[in-house]
């Protein structure tokens, strides 16, 4: 089936595929144990009543991140060692960089058009009576920032003063205005 969202697709739960929820890549690095995932994604729009309105209307701020919650159960005394190969890129480095994003491979991120995230938190929960260890990541789908373009008017120069030479300033709603300075 064929998602809404550009280049996504769900898997077909009848074949190989299925098994691709229970694993999790990170940066190419498969995760140990049994790990499961859910992706929460949308908000960003709200109720309102505007002055002068008679009833409410909604307003789209814009879709924030996802929410990704990753849930790893590390049970056997091998899934313990090889979560060191994958723990540093869930906790980041030090304290005064910045995390970078990590990539992940899993159907629950992926079919949402997405694969890179930046971990908020990571909480490792000591071992419970069936001697497994629970380690629960909080993640936000990553996006780049964007540059923000301020518009400001042409500073006048000591030639446009004294020569007085007619500078058009064009305004994105308007049709251009002539100025003399």
């Amino acid at each position: 089936m064929t998602s809404p969202i550009q280049g996504a697709s769900f898997p077909d739960f009848s074949g190989s595929e299925s098994r691709d929820w229970d694993r999790l890549l990170i940066n190419g690095i498969p995760v140990p144990g049994a790990v499961s995932v859910s992706v929460t994604t949308g908000g960003g729009v709200e109720a309102a009543k505007g002055t002068g309105l008679a009833g409410a209307f909604t307003r789209d701020n814009g879709r924030p991140p996802a929410k990704v919650k990753i849930k790893i159960k590390l049970v056997t005394p091998e899934d313990c060692q090889r979560w060191a190969d994958v723990a540093t890129a869930f906790v980041g480095g030090r304290l005064t960089t910045a995390r970078k994003p990590v990539e992940a491979i899993h159907p629950a991120i992926n079919s949402l058009g997405f694969s890179m995230l930046i971990i908020d938190t990571c909480a490792v929960e000591s071992p419970e009576g069936a001697n497994q260890i629970t380690v629960t990541v909080d993640a936000l789908e990553y996006l780049k920032a964007k540059p923000v373009v301020k518009r400001g008017l042409p500073t006048e120069s000591i030639s446009d003063r004294e020569s007085g030479q007619t500078t058009t300033i064009v305004e994105p709603t308007d049709s251009p205005k002539r100025f003399t300075f």
